[in-house]
């Protein structure tokens, strides 16, 4: 009996054994079921694209030399918001403002505008009319194509000696613009080649070039471009010396350019300086270079537009520039001049009436919120300009489905390859088109992201900053943005 039942408590207690194990087996089972379906304990949720921008603009704003930061990023397919951070609160979008103005320009003039030059003949005088055209005389293209800067002004003094011309009694320049700074430009700009001023017809960026040659006995004058045989002369207070210090100095009219200082070396990088009225200045460039073709001038000057009808004019020659050239410019390499000129070319030919038109067709346009945009010039180099990163973004989307497109999205910087964004982000070349934007205490960098270097665009995007400390930190900022959207994109 004692066996029986010994026997029966080693059976029982072989099944408690297995069924502890079944049930050991069984828990586990449940267990391993229930990590899969909720992800490993161990392991934290994958933080979303939102998640990893937010890291980096607060990173940014806390920082020593960062700032207020607003950024927008928009899906283009769809129109909607990826990420918003103080998207609509206005910030100054100093060069980012070419890119408003640009698209400007292509809402009135579309992708086959040109910027036009003309030349008529009265008698014996000479009238040029300008519009806008701000690279007459441009020192880049004419090294570039290895063309002389005067080759432009030299075929209008050809057509007027085929017309019959033998002298000239007036080289005369419309003035159609009056002033020749934006209202709200500071002075303290305008001694600078970026702060160049404005005309309806410019030449050599409405700046004087000037680098030194060494004569014969060793002494270093003054090489100043643009010369005008006797309508400009020059004054050379220059001293060969241990500094390369100097500066130039204009007549009100004109006449006179006087280079005080001291000069090292000869050649060297050639230094602009503006010159103080385009159109006078124009008008002694264009008589000297009729002079030395054998047609005399006997006097230059300008003439307001509604003293110069055209009724009266016969047409000698027209220089064409294509949008696309001046947009170039003006967006990949930020020339104030060309942005400046774009605006007032599609706006009317004033600086205020300029700037009302842009905003009512922007914010018509694209449909933007009111006070969502603020504009005082074209260039950007005024503080009194606003727009919000949220209607940025929006005019960037609309301008994809325009026909102008691919001609905005050519005259743009690249990524590591073209324009302001050359040396910036080379490990993700060509993804990148945008403006950058630089002045005092703002950085900003709008445009889009493309799904591959040329491709489409994929997002919009804008990220603008105030009150930072260090420009080239918030170029990191920016970048590292781009970077991690085009992470974000890629893994898709």
């Amino acid at each position: 009996m004692m066996g029986r039942i010994e026997g029966m408590t080693d059976r029982m207690t072989l099944r408690r054994r297995i069924a502890a194990v079944l049930l050991y087996v069984v828990c586990s089972a449940n267990v391993c079921v229930a990590q899969t379906a909720a992800g490993k304990p161990a392991s934290k949720p994958t933080p979303s694209i939102q998640t990893k921008l937010a890291a980096i603009v607060g990173q940014f704003e806390s920082s020593k030399t960062g700032g207020p930061a607003g950024v927008s990023v928009r899906e283009i397919s769809t129109g909607k918001s990826l990420y918003a951070y103080r998207a609509t609160e206005a910030f100054i979008p100093a060069s980012n403002q070419k890119l408003l103005g640009a698209i400007f320009w292509l809402e009135k003039k579309s992708h086959e505008g040109t910027f036009q030059t003309e030349v008529y003949r009265r008698g014996d005088e000479l009238l040029i009319v300008g519009d806008f055209d701000p690279l007459l005389g441009d020192p880049y293209a004419a090294k570039r194509e290895k063309k002389s800067v005067y080759a432009e002004v030299d075929a209008w003094g050809a057509a007027a000696k085929e017309a019959g011309m033998t002298k000239i009694s007036r080289v005369l320049v419309m003035n159609r613009l009056g002033g020749v700074y934006p209202p709200t430009w500071l002075d303290r700009y305008k001694p600078h080649d970026y702060g160049a001023p404005v005309a309806s017809a410019s030449f050599y960026y409405n700046c004087y070039g000037v680098t030194f040659v060494k004569t014969a006995s060793g002494k270093l004058v003054p090489d100043v471009t643009p010369t005008s045989g006797r309508f400009i002369r020059v004054v050379d207070q220059v001293k060969t010396g241990s500094r390369h210090v100097f500066s130039i100095r204009g007549e009100n009219d004109e006449s006179v350019l006087t280079v005080r200082g001291t000069a090292k070396v000869a050649g060297g990088d050639v230094l602009l300086s503006p010159c103080k009225n385009p159109r006078i200045r124009l008008a002694r460039v264009v008589a000297g270079r009729l002079d030395k073709a054998g047609l005399k001038v006997a006097a230059v000057g300008e003439v307001a537009e509604a003293d110069a009808e055209k009724t009266e004019w016969t047409k000698l020659a027209t220089t064409t520039r294509s949008g696309a050239t001046v947009l170039k410019e003006s967006l990949q390499h930020s020339f104030n001049l060309a942005a400046e000129c774009v605006v007032l070319n599609a706006g009317g030919g004033t600086f205020a009436a300029s700037a009302k038109a842009m905003t009512t067709t922007l914010t018509t346009t694209f449909k933007l919120k009111p006070g969502a945009l603020t504009v005082a010039d074209g260039s950007g180099l005024s503080r009194e300009n606003a727009v919000t990163p949220e209607a940025m973004t929006t005019v960037l989307s609309g301008a994809t489905t325009r026909c102008y497109w691919e001609l905005l999205c050519g005259a743009m910087a690249k990524s590591g390859e073209s324009g302001t964004l050359k040396k910036r982000m080379t490990d993700i070349a060509g993804r990148i088109v945008a403006k950058t934007g630089y002045i005092n205490g703002v950085s900003c960098l709008s445009g889009y992201l493309l799904d591959k270097p040329g491709g489409k665009p994929i997002y919009s995007f804008s990220i603008l900053t105030r009150d930072i400390r260090s420009g080239a930190d918030a170029k990191k900022f920016q970048d590292s943005l781009c970077r991690q959207l085009l992470t974000h994109l890629d893994a898709k």
